[in-house]
């Protein structure tokens, strides 16, 4: 019996020392790390056990010893300590100084690191959507370099250069599908109509990807990757952001409102899913106008988002859809000059919708891989003029010929296989097969002789070839049938070189083609403020790009950049307006045109600061250097800082983001007082912008946010170029660029089970 009673006594007492430990690995900001990594080792007897970190930075577990914590994580310090009783217990772990390896999808074979990767890729993260409390992508690619944004007065819609070329250029994908939906008489995407909130990161590649992405990607790609659902039970994400628009700020109406609701969760062992929706107002600006008749639109947003995943362990196929519907305003003064009718107002509105459902899946077949990318895009745009009563508030549209509507359908169909092909000692031989089709419908009041269709069938191939761990090069060719025009092969050669460990070199050729586009072919829009018509004698775009890359790693704290790039387009599709008041506004081919520019870049990393420093130097050809003793070609300067400092004491984030943007010249034909043609050089001037931002991330998933946009009050600059586009009428003077300084409060809530 006293056996026994011992026995029990002794099992009794080593339960109650099997006591919980709860541990807390946070940021400086005092946010819960996930994934962290603890090895448990037990003193006493050896026993090691290892244990993750939950989404809040928590793990639990039972010692019955004083036991030795080694925390470590990829982007921290390690950290070692020893414990021996239970309880609660926080570590606060300090960030590494180093680059860390950013894995990257554009353009590759394979999610791979950017430093290994054959083209140079940007990547811009959610960290910096936070750190600038980013309404929209304007807000965040608007300070990088090369990228240059500006706004059209009549629609609202945010036309952008890349390279100095426009936005048509530039292939805007999302998950790596295009995106339909062109606006504006530059034929190009409107980037702030796609929700920042759902937006995990952007990579940006900078020159040509014709043979991956077809001929709209002579600049450059803009891959917008959204945010994939998780493997927690339930994760729940609540947004508030308010801000002024200037001094202007009311709650419901005039400034900024924009809360957000996310949930994200895994359903079962192998399907998750994700639902998202924002609302985005804008009272719009008064600025020059009046407090009806706004300088700057009112505009409302819904952006919804949702996605359903099922994974195994050979193949995972993902649904997902984004909705979008936007109104524009432009309110129009009162009228109250007949005292025998009710004042009234003519007002607008600018009604886009876009529905794009994705369907994506990947299969491993061992040495290769099967991806395949399909989707259909339903977008239209609907712009009508209509009367309001001012006391009684009904709306009558004014004339028929005032309601002008677009729409576009898009199918499209991308399927590749990749994978290695042969090695041999220390060569490896690896390649891309594909093909894609895309079928494009549009139609509406805009476009001439009813709806038109366009279809393109591409095939495409390439190959990279990887010589020991110095040398790749990459060669591929695309062949595309135009259901329109006869097409051109397009073939790129890409070539990466390790110098040395801390030293790279990146060049690369590639040819373009591009068709006119249903926009450029058909437009017709005429009434009592337009005469824009299309040119169904337009012909096909070629062009060539040249671009190089060096870039040097000093210790993991330093990286410096210097990149240059030379295009050429022959028969460059334009968009042209005659000096005549009576002539139609039209697109035309210009013989050539050509865009050259150097960057450099240094990216320095100290403690718990950070700094990214860039300038540079973007040249334009001047056309009329053919005909007049002009300068052949044009320089517009840029340089920007972006700037962060955590303050660990407090847990507090600073952000300082800086563009300079450079004066904008180009020389047009001009009739002076004689009614003689000459040549002026216009202009429209530099300017600087400032934002000042800080955040505090506070426990059980809070986090806040504030500060300054716009500290230099840009409202406007001075700019004399004439005939600046379809909706600026002359446009000399002064262009609206913003709506002066701006406060701001966000308030993020983020739960996980």
């Amino acid at each position: 019996m006293k056996a026994i009673s011992t026995t029990l006594f002794s099992i009794l007492f080593a339960i109650n020392l099997q006591a919980q430990l709860r541990i807390e690995i946070t940021d400086p900001n005092n946010k819960g790390i996930e994934e962290v990594l603890v090895a448990v080792t037990e003193i006493n007897s050896s026993k090691q056990y290892l244990k993750w970190t939950d989404k809040n930075g928590i793990i639990k577990t039972s010692i019955s010893s004083p036991v030795i914590l080694s925390i470590s994580h990829l982007d921290y310090k390690t950290l070692i300590d020893t414990i021996s009783i239970t309880g609660n217990y926080q570590y606060r772990l300090s960030p590494k100084n180093q680059n860390l390896k950013e894995v990257v999808v554009t353009g590759q074979y394979e999610p791979e690191s950017a430093k290994n990767a054959v083209y140079k890729v940007r990547s811009i993260g959610k960290e910096r959507f936070e750190q600038q409390a980013a309404n929209d992508i304007q807000t965040v690619l608007s300070q990088e370099l090369n990228i240059r944004f500006s706004r059209d007065n009549a629609t609202g819609n945010a036309n952008f250069q890349m390279q100095g070329l426009s936005g048509q250029y530039v292939k805007v994908l999302v998950d790596g599908i295009p995106l339909t939906g062109k606006s504006g008489t530059n034929n190009a995407i409107d980037l702030n109509q796609i929700d920042i909130n759902n937006i995990e990161r952007i990579e940006l590649v900078e020159g040509p990807m014709a043979v991956n992405y077809g001929a709209d990607a002579l600049a450059g790609v803009i891959n917008i990757i959204t945010k994939k659902t998780n493997q927690d039970k339930l994760a729940l994400g609540i947004t508030l952001h308010e801000e002024s628009v200037g001094d202007n700020y009311s709650f419901f109406s005039e400034g900024i409102h924009s809360p957000s609701l996310s949930v994200n969760g895994k359903i079962s062992e192998h399907i998750s899913a994700m639902a998202s929706t924002r609302r985005y107002s804008f009272g719009g600006w008064v600025g020059n106008g009046s407090e009806r008749d706004r300088e700057w639109y009112p505009k409302n947003q819904w952006l919804h988002n949702a996605k359903l995943n099922y994974t195994s362990e050979k193949f995972d196929i993902t649904y997902s859809t984004q909705k979008m519907q936007e109104e524009i305003l432009n309110l129009g003064p009162v009228n109250n000059n007949n005292p025998l009718r009710d004042p009234f107002s003519i007002d607008e509105s600018y009604n886009a919708n876009r529905w794009m459902h994705q369907i994506q899946a990947n299969f491993d077949l061992g040495k290769w891989n099967l991806q395949s990318a399909n989707s259909f895009t339903d977008y239209e745009r609907l712009s009508k003029e209509f009367r309001t009563n001012a006391i009684t508030q009904e709306e009558s549209l004014t004339s028929e010929n005032q309601q002008d509507t677009i729409f576009y359908k898009d199918w499209f169909s991308r399927n590749t296989v990749q994978g290695n092909i042969l090695q041999v000692g220390n060569w490896k031989v690896s390649g891309q097969f594909g093909a894609e089709i895309q079928y494009e419908q549009a139609g509406g009041t805009t476009l001439s002789d009813g709806s038109k269709d366009l279809w393109n069938t591409a095939f495409f191939a390439s190959t990279e070839i990887e010589i020991g761990e110095s040398l790749k090069i990459r060669p591929g060719v695309r062949y595309t049938l135009n259901s329109l025009f006869e097409t051109l092969p397009t073939p790129a050669l890409n070539l990466k070189y390790n110098i040395s460990d801390n030293l790279q070199l990146r060049v690369g050729y590639g040819r373009g083609f591009r068709a006119p586009s249903i926009r450029e072919l058909y437009h017709e829009f005429i009434d009592a403020n337009h005469n824009i018509l299309g040119n169904a004698n337009l012909q096909p775009e070629t062009s060539h790009n040249f671009n190089a890359d060096f870039n040097f790693t000093i210790s993991g704290k330093q990286e410096f950049n210097i990149s240059a790039f030379y295009n050429d387009i022959n028969n460059m599709i334009t968009y042209f307006i005659p000096q005549q008041a009576t002539a139609a506004t039209t697109y035309r081919n210009l013989e050539n045109f050509r865009t050259n520019g150097i960057n450099a870049r240094w990216n320095y990393t100290y403690s718990n600061f950070t700094s990214n420093l860039g300038v540079a130097y973007i040249g334009r050809y001047q056309r009329l250097s053919d005909e007049y003793q002009v300068n052949e070609m044009l320089y517009s300067p840029e340089a920007n800082a972006n700037l962060t400092y955590n303050w660990q004491n407090p847990g507090i984030n600073f952000g300082l983001f800086y563009k300079f943007t450079g004066a904008n010249q180009a020389y047009r034909e001009t009739i002076n007082e004689e009614n003689n043609t000459i040549v002026e050089l216009q202009q429209m001037d530099a300017f600087h912008w400032l934002d000042f931002t800080l955040s505090k991330a506070f426990k059980h998933g809070i986090q806040i946010s504030s500060g300054i946009k716009n500290l230099t009050n840009i409202t406007s600059i001075q700019n004399n170029f004439t005939g600046g586009g379809a909706h600026s009428g002359n446009n000399t003077g002064q262009t609206a660029m913003a709506y002066g300084r701006s406060y701001f409060l966000r308030i993020n809530y983020q739960f996980n089970q």
